[in-house]
C-alpha cells in the first residue's frame, strides 16, 4: 500500500485547490457550486495530465453511482467525450476497490484496464469507452462513503506517480468535507 502523504503535492497546487473549495463553501447558487465543482477536477485532471475525470455519488444500497460533476479535456478521445452528468452507472464497485471500499483504504486506487479480469463488467465498460488506465478516489463525508472521483486516461497506458495519488487523495478529502458540510 503506498502511503500518499509521503509524496506531497506541490504548495502552488494546493493553495490553487485551498482557494477553489474555499470559494465552493461560499458559494450561493447552484449553478455557482456546479461551475466551482467543474473547475476543481478540471484543474485536477490539467494537473496530473488526464483526459477526463468525474465526481460520482455512490448509492450502496442500489448498487448505483451517479455522475455529478465531468470534466472531459480536449485529448479525451471521441467516445469518451459522451456525457455522463446526471447518469446513473450500474457498477460492481466491489471488483475494482476490492475491500479498500469497505474497509476504509485511503490511497487512491489505481488499475491498467486491461489488466481487469475479462469477465469484470467494469473493464467492458471501460474498454467501450476507451479508457487505458483509471485512478479512483473515495470520498468520506460524515464518516461513509459519499462517493468517489474517478480519472481517466485514455491516449495510453500510464502508471499513476505517488505525486498524482497525492493530488487525488487531496481532492477527494476537501470534497469529503464540503459534503459534510453542505445541505
Amino acid at each position: 500500500m503506498v502511503d500518499v502523504q509521503d509524496n506531497p503535492m506541490p504548495i502552488q497546487l494546493q493553495n490553487l485547490f485551498d482557494n477553489l473549495f474555499k470559494q465552493l463553501n461560499q458559494a450561493e447558487t447552484d449553478a455557482q457550486q456546479a461551475q466551482l465543482k467543474t473547475q476543481i477536477i478540471k484543474e485536477m485532471a490539467e494537473a496530473t495530465n488526464l483526459t477526463s475525470a468525474y465526481i460520482c455519488q455512490w448509492f450502496p444500497q442500489t448498487g448505483q453511482s451517479m455522475v455529478t460533476t465531468e470534466y472531459i479535456s480536449d485529448h479525451a478521445n471521441h467516445l469518451e467525450r459522451e456525457s455522463d452528468l446526471g447518469e446513473y452507472i450500474v457498477e460492481d464497485l466491489s471488483s475494482f476497490f476490492g475491500r479498500g471500499l469497505i474497509d476504509g483504504n485511503p490511497n487512491p486506487d489505481t488499475a491498467n484496464v486491461f489488466n481487469l479480469p475479462l469477465y469484470d463488467t467494469d473493464r467492458r465498460h471501460y474498454l467501450e469507452y476507451g479508457a487505458c488506465s483509471i485512478c479512483m478516489a473515495r470520498v468520506w463525508a460524515n464518516n461513509v462513503i459519499w462517493g468517489y472521483l474517478e480519472m481517466w486516461e485514455s491516449r495510453y497506458e500510464r502508471e499513476f506517480t505517488q505525486q498524482d495519488k497525492a493530488i487525488f487523495h487531496y481532492v477527494a478529502d476537501q470534497f469529503g468535507n464540503y459534503y459534510t458540510t453542505s445541505p
